[in-house]
């Protein structure tokens, strides 16, 4: 039985990778679990694996395509099956999807007991039954939910919906254009008309650089650009100014745009800051160096320190390590997490990512020096994995070597809390009665409000200020 292969979903912020290359040949033979094909995303490369064992009878997205979660790459068969067979796995998933529910031109209302239909009348999407993660992706992707068909319980809409709906537009409207999520906002951004951008994605599907293309022919033609070069800008006004230099908003910075800003629309976001004698951590920091030196291994940063601190007093503290989560029913629930993974944020050229030190209240210091050390270093170089950047149950970003005080981080949906540390400084302090010169950090926690009060919140911050002052880790 043909099988058709299509693109997983490598964390919960992808949407589409290209493919960079094809690890098996049409007729090659594959065994499950086979790596088929590299492909990247804005933040990491990885290997597609075959789903089937059989033989690779059809490869469907090009080397350099750009393709998105869930759209097929290949199908898997066996050597003699039928290439109508082939052609049947790679229509039946669009024709499922774009089957109606109902007759065309009519909404089906539940209600009274009973069904009625209503022509040419599209539901307001506040009303369509949809679960919250549907929603989010919605509202993310810009789509309008009235017009997703649902596969969930009572013909509610949940996020797989969305993903195929954006994956098989509905026609009638601007989105019969076959063009990925990136280029539609791209394009409804600068006004651009989709219909006249040619594609060059796969099947002639408009990708992101498409519609830059036009944009950047609609704003300066070649006529243009060439009288602009010849003539001095105009300084007599403060709204003329000349641009130093023009950076592309790429992949990553819209997924950072997309994401902080839903995270400060969604939740409730509250800041809670403490001033903490760093002086004893410091001292502990010393002693670590040098015996470092002496066992030839690597010395601790202080974001290893607050990590371990942080991961060994959350298990006092579980409000602190949850996230809410859409039960069965479609209610929400606060889920705490058995686990303790710590998210370390880490600073980029042109973003940031944030790798995973899972079950980090259970491991050593020296294991978690290392592994933060070991998940920076593969960040940088482009080489994190999938796995790396799930799973996190609350994070820490430091931005003590930028020599920043103090700053309020935002959430990193769909964690509870946030930890910000900024530099340690030696700063005047009262100790006891008398005034002393002390090495002081900054703490700032941002919490959900939605999920964790003030009052818990201030006493997991109390906890982790009492260890850092004690030199504990």
């Amino acid at each position: 039985m043909a099988t058709l292969v299509k693109l997983p979903q490598f964390g919960v912020t992808m949407i589409e990778a290209t493919v960079v290359a094809w690890l098996k040949e049409v007729g090659d033979r594959v065994e499950r679990g086979d790596p088929l094909a590299n492909i990247e995303t804005d933040k990491l490369s990885q290997e597609v694996t075959a789903n089937a064992t059989g033989v690779l009878r059809r490869i469907v997205a090009p080397v350099g395509g750009t393709i998105r979660v869930m759209q097929a790459m290949a199908v898997i068969g066996a050597i003699d099956e039928p290439e109508a067979a082939i052609e049947a796995a790679l229509v039946a998933p669009v024709a499922a999807r774009k089957a109606p529910a109902v007759a065309a031109g009519t909404t089906v209302v539940a209600g009274g007991g009973g069904t009625s239909a209503l022509p040419d009348m599209a539901p307001v999407e506040s009303e369509v039954r949809a679960s919250p993660l549907a929603r989010r992706l919605a509202r993310e992707l810009g789509i309008d939910l009235a017009h997703v068909r649902g596969s969930g319980p009572a013909g509610r809409v949940i996020e797989e919906d969305v993903r195929a709906h954006v994956a098989a537009p509905v026609a009638g409207t601007d989105s019969w254009v076959l063009a990925s999520p990136l280029a539609r906002r791209r394009a409804r951004e600068a006004g651009i008309d989709l219909a006249t951008v040619p594609g060059t994605g796969p099947g002639g599907r408009i990708v992101e650089r498409d519609v830059d293309g036009a944009i950047g022919a609609r704003i300066a033609p070649v006529s243009t650009l060439a009288a602009v070069a010849s003539t001095p800008a105009p300084r007599t006004s403060a709204t003329s100014l000349t641009r130093r230099a023009t950076h592309r908003f790429d992949a990553m910075r819209r997924i950072i745009a997309d994401r902080m800003t839903a995270s400060l629309r969604d939740t409730a976001q509250l800041t809670l800051i403490a001033d903490v004698d760093a002086t004893a951590l410091v001292a502990l920091r010393d002693m670590l160096v040098v015996a470092a030196k002496v066992y030839g291994h690597r010395p601790p940063t202080y974001t290893d320190l607050i990590v371990s601190i942080v991961a060994r007093i959350l298990r006092d503290h579980p409000r602190l390590n949850s996230s809410l989560a859409t039960a069965d029913g479609g209610a929400l629930e606060v889920a705490e997490w058995q686990e303790i993974n710590v998210g370390v944020a880490v600073a980029l050229d042109h973003g940031l990512v944030v790798p995973v030190i899972r079950d980090a209240d259970r491991k050593p210091l020296q294991a978690i020096s290392q592994e933060v050390a070991a998940l920076a270093e593969a960040a940088r170089a482009g080489r994190l994995d999938a796995d790396s950047l799930q799973g996190g149950t609350f994070t820490v970003t430091n931005l003590g070597q930028m020599e920043v005080d103090a700053f309020t981080p935002i959430l990193n949906p769909p964690q509870a809390a946030i930890l910000g540390v900024g530099r340690i400084a030696k700063r005047p302090a009262v100790v006891g009665d008398a005034l002393a010169v002390r090495s002081m950090v900054t703490l700032s926690l941002t919490i959900d409000h939605r999920i964790v009060d003030g009052a818990p919140g201030g006493a997991f911050l109390r906890d982790v200020r009492r260890a850092i002052e004690a030199g504990s880790v």
